[in-house]
Parts: structure tokens; C-alpha cells; sequence
């Protein structure tokens, strides 16, 4: 907390006390006659409901005493908090061991929401002193259950709007947390999904930022990018689009034109459309170019009003020109 002894510290540790000095360790330090705080994030109470708090802890003989709080507040409220609940006031704990400290209680009408502060009361000889603490745990009821906690440090902590898993081993953490509309997987390692068949939601968007994908990847159509940000993009192409029938689609917009190449199998297509009308009767420039095995086309012509989705083919009416070159008819100038 940022108030109290200017030299207050909260830091992590270990010690001899505590699963023979390898397990973590909250410790708040100072050496002033005042208090150093820390406070746990805040989180969501049931009203008029039975708790059990505990935690372990032990001290430095020259600690004045420890405080541990319940700060709450109702919805709504912009202070840092409105009721005091004193789980614990003035605790003196052992110098020479860790000891388990619990209480239940009972929350007021107006609980809907808060935190857990510990203080170091202070030091009584103005020398270095330390309170340390551990194994924080609000659960509904009147009955403390036993801890999660291992040699990986190893934490499961429900609350009546969220479920968080936590394993931490060699300083590499990975969890699982669930909330209402949100759910988080995150792994500092490796993350491994094994199943016959692993299914998404097809009806909202999957997005993978990045991946390295090795295997077989089956799927109706990717896309490269965002979709394009063009009043003319009505059609909501994407710079870049692989289809399941074997087609790549590069799409682009500017001011004055758009352009879109069609890459299939034997045959490459780039076409142009105007956005600027070339005639009163609305009628917009277009050009088409396809190279085949067997010829070149280049197509002159114009569409039937803008043609933003590329569909408007650039024959019969729609067509005001074209060379052909095939290896086999030569040249064919229109």
C-alpha cells in the first residue's frame, strides 16, 4: 500500500519456518516505528454470509503486532472502502515458528465487495522487522478446508463469480481461470490439446495472432489480415484470401481503383475496376488480364455500375476490346 513507514517492503521469500525453506513466503519489512501494508486485489462478497478466513504467519520478535482486514464497500461506491472488518487486531505471532490463524465471520448487508489487507504494525527497537505470511484463504462457510498447496505451488481458489487453477514450479506459471462470459488458458510452456477430434465454434470467429502449424490444417476458407477498411469494400474482402477450392485471392482499394488476382491452378487473373464513373450512363472502367497454359487474354471494357465483388464479366456488351496470344492462333487484336 502506498502509505505508511517510507522504507516499508513487501517482498518474496523463503524460510527455514515454512516446508523447510522451500515453499513462498510473503514478507513485509520496515524498520520504522510505523505501519507497512499490502493489500490483495479486490473481489466479489455474498451479503448476510457466513466466511472462514485463514493464513499462517510468524514474525521477528521486535514486531509491534499484525492487523488483518476485510476492507468492503457496496456496488457502486468510489471509496476505497466503507466497512472494517477486523479479522485479526494487534496479533502478536511466534518468532520461532509458523502458526495457522483462523476466523469466521459473517458479512453485513452492504458486503458486495472487497479486499484483504495485512499490516506490519511496526518495529519496537527501530530495527529491520519482518512479518511473514502465507496460505490466504476466504471461503463460504464455517469451516476452514484444508489448503492447496504442494511442492509445485500448487493453488485451486473459487469464489461465487470466478475459478482459478494455478501451478508454479521453477518460476514458470500456468493457469486456468474462469469467469462469467471469459475464460483464460494461459501456459508457460507448452500447451497440448489431445483428443480424436477438437472442435471450435463455427459461428464465431476463431483469431490466432501467430502459429507454427505442422500437420494437416483442413478448413472452408483463411484469411490474411483484417478486412479491408474501404467505403468501396462492400463485399468485405481481406487483403488475402485462400479458398477451399484452390483459390488465392489478393485484394486491394485506393482512391481511384480496385484490384483483385485470382491464383488457381493453371491459371493466374488480375482484374481491374474503376470507382470513378467513365460515362453518363454508369458505366465504370474495367480490364481483365489472365494468363493460362495455352494463352494470354487481355480484356477492355466497362461494368454496369461499380462493380466492388469483381463478378461482372468483360464480354459481349461489356466488352470494348481484347487481345488474345495462344501459341497456336497467334495474335488476335479486337
Amino acid at each position: 500500500m502506498d502509505w505508511g513507514a517510507t522504507d516499508r517492503k513487501l517482498l518474496v521469500t523463503t524460510h527455514n519456518f515454512y516446508q523447510n525453506g522451500t515453499g513462498a513466503l510473503l514478507y513485509l519489512n520496515t524498520a520504522q516505528n510505523g505501519t507497512a501494508a499490502a493489500g490483495s486485489n479486490r473481489f466479489p462478497l455474498s451479503p448476510n454470509t457466513t466466511y472462514t478466513f485463514q493464513f499462517k504467519a510468524f514474525a521477528s520478535s521486535n514486531v509491534v503486532g499484525a492487523n488483518v482486514y476485510l476492507l468492503t464497500r457496496t456496488y457502486g461506491s468510489t471509496n476505497d472502502y466503507d466497512i472494517v472488518h477486523g479479522l485479526f487486531t494487534n496479533l502478536v505471532t511466534s518468532p520461532s515458528h509458523i502458526d495457522q490463524y483462523t476466523v469466521t465471520f459473517t458479512t453485513g448487508a452492504n458486503d458486495n465487495e472487497g479486499y484483504i489487507r495485512v499490516d506490519n504494525i511496526g518495529s519496537n527497537n527501530s530495527a529491520s522487522s519482518g512479518l511473514f505470511f502465507t496460505e490466504l484463504k476466504l471461503e463460504l462457510g464455517g469451516v476452514a478446508t484444508p489448503y492447496v498447496y504442494g511442492g509445485q505451488d500448487s493453488t485451486i481458489s473459487q469464489m461465487s463469480d470466478d475459478i482459478n487453477l494455478r501451478v508454479t514450479k521453477d518460476g514458470l506459471i500456468d493457469q486456468i481461470n474462469i469467469q462469467a462470459g471469459n475464460t483464460l488458458i494461459s501456459s508457460s510452456g507448452q500447451l497440448t490439446l489431445a483428443a480424436d477430434t477438437i472442435y471450435f465454434d463455427t459461428k464465431k470467429p476463431v483469431i490466432i495472432p501467430s502459429a507454427n502449424i505442422t500437420g494437416t490444417l483442413n478448413g472452408k476458407t483463411i484469411h490474411d489480415g483484417n478486412v479491408i477498411n474501404d467505403v468501396n469494400n462492400t463485399a468485405k474482402f481481406y487483403p488475402t484470401t485462400i479458398s477451399s477450392d484452390g483459390h488465392i485471392y489478393t485484394t486491394g482499394f485506393n482512391s481511384a481503383d480496385a484490384m483483385q488476382t485470382d491464383l488457381s491452378t493453371g491459371s493466374l487473373t488480375t482484374k481491374y475496376r474503376a470507382t470513378n464513373t467513365t460515362s453518363s450512363n454508369n458505366q465504370y472502367e474495367a480490364y481483365d488480364a489472365t494468363i493460362q497454359a495455352d494463352q494470354i487474354v487481355l480484356l477492355a471494357g466497362h461494368t454496369n455500375g461499380k462493380d466492388m465483388s469483381f463478378s461482372q464479366s468483360l464480354t459481349g456488351g461489356n466488352q470494348d476490346g481484347y487481345v488474345l496470344i495462344s501459341p497456336l492462333n497467334g495474335i488476335t487484336l479486337h
